[in-house]
């Protein structure tokens, strides 16, 4: 069966077989075998198709994935397989989280168990973890409610985690477009404001010594984060005027400033300044404007 404790599958490739047959025109049969031939792509194909068409209600198809042990072979596709095989594993797990049953698959409820995805995250490759946070901005986006056991399950954390480490540019960027993405859904305004993540936009934006694209990014991201419409019943107008603050510095320092910069700092407070709220602040904070 497939390892998961940092050493992928195993040497001797053993990849799980999917057999489904028809009973009764009702009944599918799922079973798991050994065998070396077709590539994991198809494995996950099959399990996707699995979780989208299982029509027996005697059981359920998140059951059959516990009981046949497929689920650690997902991760394990996610996190070691090619471009194809990572995109199919987090196709397939997207499909197990439309069910009760498998959301408790994917979101154990002790934080400490193994395949939880904080802890898959903590003990893999910076490819490996920049999936893991394109998987959760997949899950992310399913419902309030999935978002919801996102934030509990402390996995809005690894955003932040990459975003603070400066050791590889690529890699923060990477969590930077992908927090973009979790800034578009407006679900999201309510989990993300609980974070610090929009304080640690404001410090990348204020920050001389941070690379212009990703100072760009973050603007770009909190006037996102700044314009929807219930943004002002989770942050406090203090909050924004720091943020606003910090954009104004950007335009002030134009001259010396990548023209990037400037256009990013100009469409985020045209983004904050969409709202009547947003654009009561902004002559605040700059009386000649």
């Amino acid at each position: 069966m497939a390892s998961l404790d940092g050493g992928g599958i195993e040497r001797s490739r053993p990849e799980i077989r999917l057999i489904s047959s028809q009973l009764n025109s009702t009944h599918l049969l799922i079973s798991v075998q050994l065998y070396s031939t077709p590539p994991p792509s198809k494995l996950v194909v099959k399990v996707t198709c699995l979780l989208e068409h299982f029509d027996d209600n005697t059981i359920s198809p998140a059951r059959l994935i516990v009981d046949h042990d497929v689920y650690p072979l997902l991760l394990d596709c996610l996190l070691n397989g090619n471009e194809q095989v990572a995109a199919a594993s987090m196709d397939a797990i997207k499909k197990l989280a439309g069910s009760p049953e498998g959301m408790d698959i994917i979101f154990p409820a002790n934080n400490n168990e193994a395949m939880h995805l904080g802890n898959m995250a903590a003990r893999c490759s910076s490819l490996g973890r920049v999936r893991v946070l394109v998987l959760i901005v997949k899950l992310f986006s399913i419902s309030n409610s999935v978002a919801s056991t996102i934030y509990n399950s402390n996995l809005l954390n690894l955003f932040e985690a990459e975003i603070n480490n400066t050791n590889d540019t690529l890699v923060t960027l990477s969590a930077l477009e992908l927090l973009y993405e979790l800034a578009e859904f407006q679900h999201g305004t309510e989990f993300l404001s609980r974070t610090t993540l929009l304080h640690l936009l404001c410090s990348i934006i204020s920050s001389t010594s941070t690379e212009s694209i990703l100072r760009s990014r973050a603007m770009m991201i909190s006037g996102r984060l700044l314009s929807r419409e219930n943004i002002y019943t989770f942050i406090d107008e203090s909050s924004i005027k720091i943020v606003i603050s910090a954009l104004d510095k950007i335009l002030e320092l134009s001259e010396s400033q990548d023209t990037d910069e400037s256009e990013s700092a100009l469409e985020a407070l045209g983004q904050i300044g969409s709202l009547i709220q947003g654009a009561v602040l902004l002559p605040q904070l700059k009386p000649m404007w």
